[in-house]
């Protein structure tokens, strides 16, 4: 790790990110953390394994586990991500922490989560579209 003093999203403000827009947001945190470290190999791999999770989940919630309602995925989702962040970052996080680093703050955190909600949607309507033309 670089000599610490980043400024770094914990575990919990991941899960926070999960909760307000979807898993795509805390995914986009865990890698942000990673480049904000210094280990851009491990963002993007990351990313990508999280994109191919995601997409495993979406198909899985719309038929394997149709039977189970939206809230409790939604849920399972928030807590699934929490603790993949905490797996994945808790030692890197403290370890920055102690180096100096500091805690991302909530204002970066709602920016992040909505930036990252606002770019899915776009790309998601923008898809819609292409298909529908």
């Amino acid at each position: 790790m670089n000599q610490g003093r980043a400024t770094l999203f914990s575990h919990r403000q991941v899960g926070i990110a999960t909760f307000l827009g979807t898993p795509l947001c805390g995914l986009s945190l865990i890698a942000i953390n990673y480049v904000r470290i210094g280990q851009y190999g491990k963002a993007i791999s990351s990313f990508i394994l999280g994109m191919i999770s995601l997409c495993i989940l979406y198909v899985m919630s719309a038929t394997v586990l149709s039977w189970v309602p939206a809230l409790i995925q939604f849920l399972f989702a928030v807590v699934a991500m929490h603790f993949i962040a905490k797996r994945m970052q808790e030692a890197i996080f403290i370890e920055n922490l102690a180096y100096g680093g500091k805690k991302s703050g909530q204002l970066a955190l709602w920016f992040w989560s909505f930036f990252t909600l606002a770019c899915y949607v776009i790309v998601a309507l923008s898809l819609i579209y292409l298909i529908d033309t």
